[in-house]
Protein backbone atom coordinates (compact mmCIF):
# COMPACT_ATOMS: atom_id res chain seq x y z
CA UNK A 1 0.00 0.00 0.00
CA UNK A 2 1.56 3.18 -0.75
CA UNK A 3 1.99 5.87 1.88
CA UNK A 4 2.07 9.33 1.69
CA UNK A 5 5.24 10.13 4.35
CA UNK A 6 4.93 12.47 7.36
CA UNK A 7 8.14 13.80 9.23
CA UNK A 8 8.16 12.47 12.99
CA UNK A 9 6.69 15.55 15.77
CA UNK A 10 9.62 16.50 17.44
CA UNK A 11 8.99 16.32 21.41
CA UNK A 12 9.27 19.49 23.43
CA UNK A 13 12.96 19.10 24.47
CA UNK A 14 14.14 19.04 21.13
CA UNK A 15 11.80 22.54 20.37
CA UNK A 16 14.31 25.04 20.15
CA UNK A 17 17.05 22.61 18.31
CA UNK A 18 14.14 21.87 15.77
CA UNK A 19 13.75 26.18 15.37
CA UNK A 20 17.79 26.20 15.14
CA UNK A 21 17.53 23.72 12.60
CA UNK A 22 20.37 20.93 14.21
CA UNK A 23 17.70 18.71 14.20
CA UNK A 24 16.78 17.97 10.98
CA UNK A 25 18.19 15.66 8.11
CA UNK A 26 19.47 17.52 5.25
CA UNK A 27 17.17 20.24 3.72
CA UNK A 28 14.21 17.79 5.24
CA UNK A 29 11.73 18.53 8.55
CA UNK A 30 12.39 15.03 9.50
CA UNK A 31 13.90 14.76 13.26
CA UNK A 32 17.29 12.93 13.38
CA UNK A 33 16.85 12.36 17.41
CA UNK A 34 13.02 10.57 16.11
CA UNK A 35 15.58 8.28 13.93
CA UNK A 36 18.27 7.88 15.93
CA UNK A 37 14.94 6.23 18.68
CA UNK A 38 13.80 4.26 15.87
CA UNK A 39 17.44 2.37 15.13
CA UNK A 40 18.25 2.37 18.73
CA UNK A 41 15.17 0.14 19.18
CA UNK A 42 16.18 -2.12 16.49
CA UNK A 43 19.50 -2.31 17.97
CA UNK A 44 17.70 -3.15 21.09
CA UNK A 45 15.94 -5.79 19.59
CA UNK A 46 18.72 -7.74 18.30
CA UNK A 47 21.15 -7.51 20.94
CA UNK A 48 22.07 -10.98 22.39
CA UNK A 49 20.18 -10.41 25.80
CA UNK A 50 17.05 -9.99 23.65
CA UNK A 51 17.67 -12.94 21.51
CA UNK A 52 17.75 -15.41 23.77
CA UNK A 53 14.33 -17.06 24.05
CA UNK A 54 12.32 -19.06 26.14
CA UNK A 55 9.35 -20.72 25.94
CA UNK A 56 7.51 -18.05 28.09
CA UNK A 57 7.93 -15.25 25.76
CA UNK A 58 8.29 -17.42 22.41
CA UNK A 59 4.82 -16.04 22.25
CA UNK A 60 5.75 -12.25 22.28
CA UNK A 61 8.54 -13.20 19.99
CA UNK A 62 6.03 -13.43 16.73
CA UNK A 63 3.99 -10.33 17.88
CA UNK A 64 5.39 -7.11 16.48
CA UNK A 65 4.65 -3.75 19.02
CA UNK A 66 2.22 -1.84 16.71
CA UNK A 67 4.02 1.53 17.49
CA UNK A 68 7.83 -0.38 16.33
CA UNK A 69 5.98 -1.52 13.16
CA UNK A 70 4.55 2.15 12.49
CA UNK A 71 8.23 3.62 13.31
CA UNK A 72 9.44 0.78 10.78
CA UNK A 73 6.89 1.79 8.29
CA UNK A 74 7.94 5.98 8.46
CA UNK A 75 11.31 4.60 8.28
CA UNK A 76 10.46 3.01 4.53
CA UNK A 77 8.76 6.07 3.72
CA UNK A 78 11.70 8.69 4.89
CA UNK A 79 14.34 6.65 2.82
CA UNK A 80 12.72 7.25 -0.50
CA UNK A 81 14.27 10.63 0.03
CA UNK A 82 17.84 11.23 -0.96
CA UNK A 83 19.11 13.40 2.29
CA UNK A 84 17.38 10.59 4.80
CA UNK A 85 18.83 8.17 2.26
CA UNK A 86 22.41 9.12 2.68
CA UNK A 87 22.01 9.95 6.56
CA UNK A 88 20.81 6.10 7.06
CA UNK A 89 23.79 5.10 5.00
CA UNK A 90 26.54 7.35 7.33
CA UNK A 91 24.37 6.28 10.38
CA UNK A 92 25.54 2.50 9.43
CA UNK A 93 21.76 1.63 9.34
CA UNK A 94 22.03 -1.14 6.80
CA UNK A 95 24.40 -3.09 9.19
CA UNK A 96 21.52 -2.72 11.42
CA UNK A 97 18.85 -3.92 8.93
CA UNK A 98 21.35 -6.60 8.13
CA UNK A 99 21.54 -7.36 11.87
CA UNK A 100 17.79 -7.35 12.08
CA UNK A 101 17.51 -9.90 9.22
CA UNK A 102 19.65 -12.47 10.42
CA UNK A 103 19.01 -12.00 13.95
CA UNK A 104 15.64 -11.51 14.24
CA UNK A 105 12.62 -13.77 15.67
CA UNK A 106 9.71 -11.74 14.78
CA UNK A 107 8.34 -12.84 11.20
CA UNK A 108 6.56 -9.30 11.01
CA UNK A 109 9.81 -7.22 11.97
CA UNK A 110 11.98 -9.00 9.49
CA UNK A 111 9.15 -8.31 6.98
CA UNK A 112 8.81 -4.44 7.28
CA UNK A 113 12.99 -3.89 7.72
CA UNK A 114 13.58 -6.25 4.25
CA UNK A 115 11.28 -4.01 2.51
CA UNK A 116 13.14 -1.21 3.20
CA UNK A 117 16.42 -3.43 2.47
CA UNK A 118 15.09 -4.57 -0.32
CA UNK A 119 14.30 -1.46 -1.75
CA UNK A 120 17.53 0.01 -1.16
CA UNK A 121 18.90 -2.94 -2.96
CA UNK A 122 17.30 -1.86 -6.25
CA UNK A 123 18.01 1.24 -6.17
CA UNK A 124 21.81 0.19 -5.65
CA UNK A 125 22.61 -2.38 -7.68
CA UNK A 126 26.26 -2.31 -6.75
CA UNK A 127 25.27 -3.93 -3.18
CA UNK A 128 24.62 -6.98 -5.53
CA UNK A 129 28.77 -7.07 -6.82
CA UNK A 130 29.48 -6.21 -2.99
CA UNK A 131 28.14 -9.16 -1.25
CA UNK A 132 28.88 -11.68 -4.54
CA UNK A 133 32.80 -10.38 -3.74
CA UNK A 134 32.27 -11.13 0.15
CA UNK A 135 31.21 -14.78 -0.67
CA UNK A 136 33.67 -15.25 -3.43
CA UNK A 137 36.95 -14.02 -1.42
CA UNK A 138 36.20 -13.60 2.10
CA UNK A 139 38.03 -15.69 4.79
CA UNK A 140 36.47 -14.37 7.24
CA UNK A 141 33.89 -17.03 8.58
CA UNK A 142 31.61 -15.12 10.45
CA UNK A 143 31.57 -12.72 8.02
CA UNK A 144 30.32 -14.83 5.73
CA UNK A 145 27.93 -16.55 8.01
CA UNK A 146 26.16 -13.23 8.53
CA UNK A 147 26.02 -12.40 4.67
CA UNK A 148 24.80 -15.78 3.73
CA UNK A 149 22.06 -15.66 6.84
CA UNK A 150 21.04 -12.46 5.29
CA UNK A 151 20.94 -13.30 1.35
CA UNK A 152 18.82 -16.71 2.79
CA UNK A 153 16.13 -14.30 4.29
CA UNK A 154 16.18 -11.63 1.52
CA UNK A 155 15.49 -14.75 -0.95
CA UNK A 156 12.64 -16.50 1.21
CA UNK A 157 11.31 -13.24 1.57
CA UNK A 158 11.35 -11.81 -1.80
CA UNK A 159 11.57 -13.98 -5.28
CA UNK A 160 11.69 -11.31 -7.53
CA UNK A 161 14.71 -9.69 -6.11
CA UNK A 162 16.02 -13.38 -6.10
CA UNK A 163 15.48 -14.03 -9.73
CA UNK A 164 17.01 -10.40 -10.01
CA UNK A 165 20.26 -11.61 -9.01
CA UNK A 166 19.96 -15.18 -10.67
CA UNK A 167 20.32 -12.96 -14.13
CA UNK A 168 23.26 -10.34 -13.16
CA UNK A 169 25.85 -10.87 -14.35
CA UNK A 170 24.80 -13.88 -16.76
CA UNK A 171 25.63 -11.44 -19.74
CA UNK A 172 28.91 -8.66 -20.51
CA UNK A 173 27.47 -5.30 -20.95
CA UNK A 174 27.72 -4.98 -24.85
CA UNK A 175 28.34 -1.36 -24.66
CA UNK A 176 31.55 -1.91 -21.69
CA UNK A 177 34.66 -1.32 -23.09
CA UNK A 178 37.12 -3.98 -23.51
CA UNK A 179 39.69 -2.79 -21.34
CA UNK A 180 36.76 -2.07 -18.73
CA UNK A 181 35.21 -5.61 -19.19
CA UNK A 182 38.59 -6.59 -17.82
CA UNK A 183 39.44 -5.37 -15.33
CA UNK A 184 35.72 -5.14 -13.82
CA UNK A 185 35.26 -8.76 -12.40
CA UNK A 186 31.49 -10.07 -13.23
CA UNK A 187 29.77 -12.11 -10.56
CA UNK A 188 26.76 -14.88 -10.61
CA UNK A 189 25.09 -15.76 -7.74
CA UNK A 190 25.83 -19.75 -8.35
CA UNK A 191 29.44 -19.71 -8.25
CA UNK A 192 29.88 -16.84 -5.31
CA UNK A 193 27.52 -19.16 -2.85
CA UNK A 194 29.70 -22.28 -3.42
CA UNK A 195 32.74 -20.30 -2.83
CA UNK A 196 31.14 -19.25 0.35
CA UNK A 197 29.51 -22.61 1.07
CA UNK A 198 32.96 -24.19 0.43
CA UNK A 199 35.21 -21.74 3.03
CA UNK A 200 32.43 -21.79 6.14
CA UNK A 201 31.68 -25.56 5.88
CA UNK A 202 34.79 -26.94 8.07
CA UNK A 203 34.05 -24.50 10.91
CA UNK A 204 30.26 -23.57 10.79
CA UNK A 205 27.23 -26.23 10.06
CA UNK A 206 25.13 -23.69 11.20
CA UNK A 207 26.35 -21.23 8.54
CA UNK A 208 26.60 -24.09 6.06
CA UNK A 209 22.94 -24.77 6.40
CA UNK A 210 22.06 -21.12 5.24
CA UNK A 211 24.39 -21.67 2.24
CA UNK A 212 22.65 -24.71 1.65
CA UNK A 213 19.17 -23.06 1.76
CA UNK A 214 20.34 -20.86 -0.44
CA UNK A 215 20.54 -23.03 -2.81
CA UNK A 216 17.82 -25.11 -2.34
CA UNK A 217 15.46 -21.71 -2.44
CA UNK A 218 16.88 -21.06 -5.92
CA UNK A 219 15.94 -24.62 -7.17
CA UNK A 220 12.50 -23.45 -6.43
CA UNK A 221 12.63 -21.36 -9.89
CA UNK A 222 12.80 -22.50 -13.36
CA UNK A 223 16.09 -19.54 -14.04
CA UNK A 224 17.31 -20.73 -10.55
CA UNK A 225 17.79 -24.53 -11.94
CA UNK A 226 19.26 -23.89 -14.88
CA UNK A 227 21.90 -21.78 -13.25
CA UNK A 228 22.93 -24.64 -11.00
CA UNK A 229 22.90 -27.58 -12.90
CA UNK A 230 26.20 -28.40 -13.96
CA UNK A 231 28.75 -31.13 -12.71
CA UNK A 232 30.91 -29.61 -9.94
CA UNK A 233 27.92 -28.69 -8.32
CA UNK A 234 26.82 -32.24 -8.47
CA UNK A 235 29.70 -33.34 -7.13
CA UNK A 236 30.05 -30.89 -4.11
CA UNK A 237 26.56 -32.32 -3.02
CA UNK A 238 27.72 -35.75 -3.03
CA UNK A 239 30.63 -35.30 -1.19
CA UNK A 240 28.53 -32.97 1.71
CA UNK A 241 26.24 -36.21 2.09
CA UNK A 242 29.67 -38.38 2.11
CA UNK A 243 31.28 -36.22 4.44
CA UNK A 244 27.96 -36.19 6.79
CA UNK A 245 28.18 -40.16 6.83
CA UNK A 246 31.72 -39.78 7.94
CA UNK A 247 30.99 -37.25 11.12
CA UNK A 248 27.86 -39.47 11.85
CA UNK A 249 29.91 -42.52 12.33
CA UNK A 250 30.76 -43.07 16.08
CA UNK A 251 34.20 -43.56 17.03
CA UNK A 252 35.23 -47.20 18.09
CA UNK A 253 37.27 -46.20 21.07
CA UNK A 254 34.51 -44.32 22.99
CA UNK A 255 36.50 -41.86 25.82
CA UNK A 256 35.91 -41.29 29.21
CA UNK A 257 32.12 -41.59 30.44
CA UNK A 258 32.24 -37.89 32.32
CA UNK A 259 34.00 -36.20 29.39
CA UNK A 260 31.52 -37.93 27.12
CA UNK A 261 28.80 -36.24 29.48
CA UNK A 262 30.08 -32.69 28.93
CA UNK A 263 29.95 -32.78 25.48
CA UNK A 264 26.82 -34.51 24.96
CA UNK A 265 25.01 -31.37 24.45
CA UNK A 266 27.57 -29.95 21.63
CA UNK A 267 27.45 -33.46 20.02
CA UNK A 268 23.77 -33.13 20.01
CA UNK A 269 23.76 -29.54 17.99
CA UNK A 270 26.23 -31.16 15.64
CA UNK A 271 23.79 -33.54 15.23
CA UNK A 272 20.88 -31.21 14.64
CA UNK A 273 22.92 -29.46 11.99
CA UNK A 274 23.99 -32.82 10.43
CA UNK A 275 20.50 -33.55 9.89
CA UNK A 276 19.80 -30.15 8.73
CA UNK A 277 22.56 -30.21 6.43
CA UNK A 278 21.62 -33.68 5.13
CA UNK A 279 18.04 -32.85 3.94
CA UNK A 280 18.67 -29.80 2.30
CA UNK A 281 21.43 -31.68 0.59
CA UNK A 282 19.23 -34.47 -0.31
CA UNK A 283 16.16 -31.94 -1.42
CA UNK A 284 18.57 -30.13 -3.45
CA UNK A 285 20.57 -32.60 -5.37
CA UNK A 286 16.93 -34.46 -5.85
CA UNK A 287 16.05 -31.27 -8.12
CA UNK A 288 18.67 -31.11 -9.82
CA UNK A 289 18.48 -34.36 -10.98
CA UNK A 290 15.61 -34.15 -12.32
CA UNK A 291 16.80 -31.80 -15.01
CA UNK A 292 19.85 -33.88 -15.96
CA UNK A 293 20.13 -34.80 -19.47
CA UNK A 294 21.99 -37.68 -21.14
CA UNK A 295 24.58 -35.73 -22.38
CA UNK A 296 25.30 -34.49 -18.77
CA UNK A 297 25.51 -37.60 -17.40
CA UNK A 298 27.95 -38.93 -20.18
CA UNK A 299 30.02 -35.96 -19.37
CA UNK A 300 29.87 -36.72 -15.99
CA UNK A 301 31.35 -40.44 -15.88
CA UNK A 302 33.77 -39.23 -18.14
CA UNK A 303 35.54 -36.64 -16.34
CA UNK A 304 34.76 -38.41 -12.91
CA UNK A 305 32.05 -36.68 -11.13
CA UNK A 306 29.86 -39.31 -10.98
CA UNK A 307 31.11 -42.98 -10.67
CA UNK A 308 29.92 -45.84 -9.03
CA UNK A 309 30.90 -44.76 -5.31
CA UNK A 310 29.13 -41.56 -5.55
CA UNK A 311 26.11 -43.20 -7.59
CA UNK A 312 26.13 -45.36 -4.21
CA UNK A 313 26.23 -42.61 -2.00
CA UNK A 314 23.52 -40.30 -3.60
CA UNK A 315 21.01 -43.24 -3.90
CA UNK A 316 22.00 -44.43 0.21
CA UNK A 317 20.91 -41.36 1.09
CA UNK A 318 17.86 -39.90 -1.71
CA UNK A 319 15.93 -43.55 -0.87
CA UNK A 320 13.19 -43.94 0.00
CA UNK A 321 12.09 -40.61 0.18
CA UNK A 322 13.26 -39.43 -3.56
CA UNK A 323 12.49 -42.43 -5.21
CA UNK A 324 10.84 -41.78 -8.69
CA UNK A 325 13.73 -39.27 -8.90
CA UNK A 326 16.68 -41.94 -8.34
CA UNK A 327 14.62 -44.21 -10.96
CA UNK A 328 14.53 -41.43 -13.86
CA UNK A 329 18.22 -40.82 -13.05
CA UNK A 330 18.78 -44.69 -13.42
CA UNK A 331 16.33 -44.98 -17.06
CA UNK A 332 19.11 -42.16 -18.37
CA UNK A 333 22.15 -43.86 -17.00
CA UNK A 334 20.63 -46.70 -18.87
CA UNK A 335 21.14 -45.36 -22.20
CA UNK A 336 24.82 -44.37 -21.18
CA UNK A 337 26.34 -47.18 -19.12
CA UNK A 338 24.18 -49.99 -18.84
CA UNK A 339 26.39 -51.90 -16.93
CA UNK A 340 26.78 -49.27 -14.16
CA UNK A 341 23.35 -48.79 -14.29
CA UNK A 342 22.43 -53.16 -13.50
CA UNK A 343 25.45 -52.91 -11.11
CA UNK A 344 23.39 -49.80 -8.70
CA UNK A 345 20.34 -51.98 -9.19
CA UNK A 346 21.63 -55.18 -7.83
CA UNK A 347 23.33 -52.62 -4.59
CA UNK A 348 19.30 -51.33 -4.25
CA UNK A 349 17.05 -54.04 -4.81
CA UNK A 350 14.27 -51.78 -4.22
CA UNK A 351 14.66 -49.97 -7.40
CA UNK A 352 13.12 -51.78 -10.23
CA UNK A 353 13.39 -49.61 -13.38
CA UNK A 354 11.55 -50.33 -16.58
CA UNK A 355 14.03 -49.98 -19.44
Amino acid sequence: MDRNPSPPPPSRDQDEEVVAGGDCIGSTVYSKHWLFGVLSGLIQIVSPENTKSSSDDEEQQVELDEEMENEICRVWDMSMDEDVALFLQEFNAPDIFLGVLAKSKCPRLRTEVANVWVERIREHPAIYDSICFIMSSSTNVDLLVKVGEVVDKLFDLDEKLMLEWIGNGAVQPLDQPQEESEEQQVFRIVPCVLEAAKQVRSENLEGLDAYMHILQLLTTVDDGIQAIVDLPLIDSLIRVLQNVEQCQKKPENSAESNEEETKKSDLTQDDFHLKILKDISCEFLSNIFQVLTKDIVAKGLKEGQLNKQKCCCAFHNLLPFYSPVVEDFLRILHEVDKTLARNLEESFPSLKVQT
